[in-house]
């Protein structure tokens, strides 16, 4: 039987092992912190960043397609009479036939 040696800001002992504090994972280890941010992703059981629909990437920090901005959130899929800028706003392929955000 291993003895239990309480890690401050990490775990606890418990009857039964470690207890992990908030942000450390996975249960009975705790040595991953992960800090939930919200909007951009979740901690999974392992310790593991979960992305919201709009990020992706190892830590979040990459808009997922058809999002854009500072903060992913705006949304511009490209159709067949529009595309996408850098930005996200829709550019109309044909000007003249479909104006600005009729297209």
């Amino acid at each position: 039987n291993v003895e239990c040696i309480p890690e401050e800001g990490k775990y606890t002992c418990e009857e039964g092992g470690k207890k992990c504090t908030a942000n450390y994972y996975p249960a009975g280890i705790c040595n991953v912190e992960c800090i939930p941010k919200e909007s951009k992703y979740t901690c999974e059981a392992d310790g593991g960043k979960k992305c919201s629909y709009n990020w992706k990437g190892e830590d979040c920090n990459t808009c997922s397609k058809g999002y854009f901005g500072e903060q992913c959130q705006t949304p511009c899929f490209p159709t067949e009479n529009y595309y996408c800028s850098e930005t996200g706003e829709k550019v109309c392929i044909d000007e003249r036939n479909n104006p600005k955000n009729y297209c």
